[in-house]
């Protein structure tokens, strides 16, 4: 399952937290190292992981590791218990990285649960993720015995990063009717870095299973080495050393020609008690005929280890090679991963923006090593929107021919698969048919000097502490540094919804007073969602990598870090236009800085993307931007509704040389309409003056120059 963002591959820095010893005792419950294709989770582990409720198969396993994210909104659990456990203790843990944030509120994202479905389900022991009281940039975990109020998440005060692998543990205690919840324990006893959520009425229900849950707000999370026991050594370090199995990292999938060997992989190895270079490695193919096991070759030592995989001569195909690690005691842990051979290629897919019943092509590539018959197709998730579909043309250039619909604007995400007889490769991208609406916002801060914005009756503050409003002084607000109130404007329109197809333009024109107090600065200005904290299209402004005393503005497109930076560089007291274009519907957002159009060099949010409505602009006070005097923001569905773009003429002469010696230039006759001349010259530097007059047919104008005239230089300028 092709997922629409990027996460994060593990490093070693980040799985060498995971190398811990683990107690294998006949209490554990369950071992999940996630260890299946990437796909869809219930997909790739059929019978073992189930849906129940949300979309079906979006959950999935990525590199080795579950990835649930906020913007989808599958649950999906694991069965541990075939009775259920309604006495004594359970625990859980798991090795946790959040690659994007959560919102302030968050979201409870793992939990036990017992056999119910739907609303008859029980669900205890709820693991929540939040931002509410972490440092810029930072999260929170919290936990719940049952609850989902706001009120009863005990949170644990310790700011984690993102990128950054924790160890966390979960207990329910049926006893005393509590929840407890560690990052990093050493012991069971430990106090430090837990929290303990206790509910007095009690549960009785049996627990059978052990749960994650996409909702927004939980941010993109990473879940791997999940473990469920009685006790606490059944998950978590100590017990019987002897028992602990070896460990052996994660290989991801590997695409390879057929009849060609894959390079030497890396992988590394460590026990707790062997040492490592006593740990055995050997390999095993789920698919002979595509690579027999003999084809399986090990190198490397100590912890460093390498595996090679050569598939069989003129097979195609997937095949799984699992490789099996065994200590000095006997112990064993298996890690594995697909090989594919003789996958086709797909390339050339890019976002599409056309406006109803106007159609519109996309040309892309593909191509297959081995020179198999290619089959291409393509479907459309939203047949309201994009209602026909063509794939023309054949070898590795094909063309796609979208057709939307007449009177429709609206979102659809478009799916196209390549297949050679063997093996598949799907890639997809969206298409907006774009719904206009003109200028929705135009503020020009013509109010009094030192008016509150929060005045007017048109900016509405919606955070931040009010110790800095925001004024009106000579018709241009104030955003300064030292401040901290956060405003918002409606925009003069509905609330423009996700399915919609708006694209909203916003331009602001900027003065600097001060430069970024930091590199990274922070940001200032922002599209606002209708759910308060649904904060789209962030602008930052900092030093980044510019000369002393200038700056770069950065953006993100969900994150409250920049994601992306613009390479033109600043300086305070010169006036900028900055645009920010956001697509609702897709959740991306892209900045330009002083732009002369739309082809304008500019950059892309790259942080994950998360659609919300969207109902007015924010201007926010903080830290890190400087300090700054905005003068203009206007709000459209169009470039041109906000800014005129400058049309860049470009012609060129082309010419021939005839058999008589003649010379034959030519150039598009439009050329003479936008008043440009053909000139003439001895030198290739000076002296240009205007030369014959071409002649036009059709489209094409025409300028003959005999053999006998004298040897001259041409060009086509508008003087």
């Amino acid at each position: 399952m092709n997922k629409p963002m990027m996460t994060p591959r593990r490093t070693l820095a980040v799985l060498l937290t995971a190398l811990a010893p683990f107690v294998a005792r006949a209490e554990r419950l369950l071992n999940e190292p996630f260890d299946y294709p990437d796909g869809a989770i219930t997909a790739v582990a059929p019978g073992l992981w189930v849906n129940h409720s949300g979309t079906a198969e979006q959950s999935s396993i990525d590199s080795g590791a579950a990835f649930i994210t906020g913007t989808e909104a599958e649950d999906v659990n694991r069965t541990f218990s075939a009775t259920g456990i309604n006495t004594g203790t359970l625990y859980a843990s798991c090795d946790l990285v959040l690659t994007a944030l959560p919102s302030s509120a968050g979201g409870y994202f793992f939990h036990f649960k017992d056999t119910g479905t739907g609303a008859a389900s029980t669900f205890l022991g709820r693991v929540f993720a939040r931002t509410t009281g972490a440092a810029e940039g930072k999260y929170r975990l919290g936990i719940s015995f049952v609850s989902t109020s706001a009120a009863n998440i005990i949170p644990i005060e310790k700011d984690l990063d993102l990128n950054a692998s924790y160890k966390i543990v979960l207990k329910l205690d049926f006893a005393s009717t509590n929840a407890t919840l560690w990052i990093n324990p050493a012991t069971e006893t430990a106090t430090s870095d837990r929290a303990v959520s206790i509910d007095t009425a009690g549960f009785g229900v049996g627990i059978s299973q052990i749960a994650f849950r996409q909702a927004a707000g939980i941010g993109d999370i990473r879940i791997d080495n999940l473990l469920v026991g009685t006790r606490f050594a059944d998950v978590a370090e100590g017990g019987n050393a002897a028992l602990n199995p070896p460990i052996l990292s994660t290989i991801g999938t590997q695409k390879t020609p057929a009849g060609t060997a894959t390079p030497a992989l890396s992988f590394t190895v460590a026990d707790g008690e062997t040492p490592v270079a006593a740990l055995t490695v050997t390999g095993a193919s789920g698919n002979e005929t595509l690579v027999p096991s003999a084809n399986i070759t090990f190198g490397g030592s100590g912890a460093d280890r390498t595996v090679t995989v050569r598939p069989a001569a003129g097979q195609q195909g997937i095949a799984r090679i699992t490789l099996t690690i065994r200590d000095g005691d006997g112990n064993t842990a298996n890690r594995g991963f697909d090989l594919i051979v003789g996958e086709p290629s797909l390339s050339g897919l890019v976002d599409v923006v056309t406006v109803p019943g106007t159609p519109t092509n996309i040309v892309f590539n593909v191509s297959d090593t081995e020179s198999d018959a290619l089959t291409v197709t393509a479907t459309a998730a939203n047949t309201e929107v994009v209602t026909a579909l063509a794939v023309i043309g054949s070898g590795s250039s094909r063309t796609l021919q979208i057709t939307p619909a007449e009177t429709a604007t609206g979102f659809s995400r478009i799916q196209v698969v390549v297949t050679d007889g063997f093996n598949s490769i799907t890639n997809g991208f969206n298409v907006t048919v774009a719904k206009s609406l003109g200028v929705i916002l135009d503020e020009p801060f013509n109010y009094p000097d030192e008016q509150l914005l929060n005045l007017t009756g048109l900016w509405i503050p919606h955070s931040g502490t009010n110790d800095g409003p925001v004024i009106v002084r000579g018709g241009k607000a104030q955003l300064v540094t030292t401040n901290r109130e956060d405003i918002n404007i409606t925009y003069n329109s509905p609330t423009v919804r996700t399915t919609d197809g708006v694209i909203l333009y916003a331009r602001l024109d900027l003065n600097f007073t001060s430069v970024p107090s930091s590199a990274n600065g922070s940001y200032f200005a922002h599209f606002l969602g209708s759910a308060g904290g649904s904060f789209r299209g962030r602008l930052f402004a900092g030093r980044r990598t510019a000369p002393d005393g200038q700056f770069q503005f950065g953006l993100a497109n969900n994150s409250a870090t920049a994601s992306v930076w613009h390479p033109a560089t600043v300086s305070p007291g010169q006036p900028i236009i900055v645009l920010i274009r956001y697509n609702v519907s897709t959740g991306i957002s892209t900045l330009w800085v002083n732009p002369a159009n739309e082809g304008s060099p500019s950059v892309t949010g790259t942080d994950n993307p998360f659609p919300s409505d969207m109902v007015s602009f924010a201007l926010r006070q903080d830290t890190g931007f400087g300090s700054l005097e905005v003068d203009l923001i206007k709000i459209g569905t169009a470039y041109s509704d906000v800014l005129t773009p400058t049309v860049i003429l470009d012609y060129s002469l082309s010419s021939s040389l005839a058999a008589d010696g003649s010379a034959r230039f030519t150039f598009p006759a439009s050329a003479l309409a936008n008043g440009f001349v053909v000139q003439a010259s001895d030198s290739p530097t000076t002296g240009w003056s205007t030369g014959p007059a071409p002649t036009t047919e059709g489209d094409t104008a025409i300028l003959s120059v005999p053999a006998t005239a004298a040897a001259r230089f041409y060009r086509l300028n508008r003087p």
